[in-house]
């Protein structure tokens, strides 16, 4: 009778099935703030690329349009404007009756992670003789804006800082009047 009762099981116990879910829990909790913090970085780094991509937006319409072009920053706010010149060709932005026309509103919160203006973590300004921060000193541009003139040349020069919830921090700027817009890193010892 032993013979005939005789049949193999497979499948899995219930001590192993525990023990595989335990490794993958225990594989989750390590990996989830790794992944949290890349996010956040990510973030970041999108906003930065994106204030570039609009910086070089702005100078390709001005030289196209033969039309002066800039950037209106709003700290308070959070948010930045594509701003064209309008029927009159010239940007005059914080003119109450100018015709400037805005192109496009983006505003830093809706990237998330703490995206925001400011600069981070780091200890001095990105320019090339560096310097401290003071308050204020997120965007260096003469009255928070950046402008391009029909040529593409840059009519004010100066940064835009960047930082999230982790502190990392991102430059972007136009730091001659050639109208060249560059983007930089900061590392934890300097900018790059």
């Amino acid at each position: 009778m032993d013979a005939k009762r005789k049949h193999t099981e497979t499948g899995f116990t219930l001590l192993e099935m525990m023990t595989v879910l335990g490794i993958i829990f225990l594989l989750a909790a390590i990996a989830t703030p790794v992944s949290l913090s890349w996010i956040t970085e990510y973030r970041l780094k999108n906003a930065a690329l994106d204030l570039f991509s609009n910086f070089q937006l702005a100078r390709m319409r001005a030289i196209q349009s033969s039309r002066e072009y800039g950037i209106v920053f709003h700290v308070r706010t959070g948010n930045y404007k594509l701003v064209n010149g309008g029927e009159n060709r010239k940007f005059e932005a914080g003119d109450p009756s100018s015709d400037d026309v805005v192109e496009k509103t983006v505003s830093l919160s809706g990237y998330g992670g703490g995206v925001c203006y400011g600069f981070g973590g780091a200890d001095k300004k990105a320019t090339v003789g560096g310097g401290s921060f003071q308050a204020g000193d997120e965007i260096s541009y003469r009255d928070d804006m950046a402008e391009f003139n029909s040529q593409g040349m840059s009519n004010r020069m100066g940064y835009v800082y960047l930082e999230n919830s982790q502190k990392s921090a991102y430059a972007i700027s136009t730091p001659t009047l050639a109208g060249v817009v560059n983007i930089k890193k900061w590392t934890g010892r300097n900018w790059q």
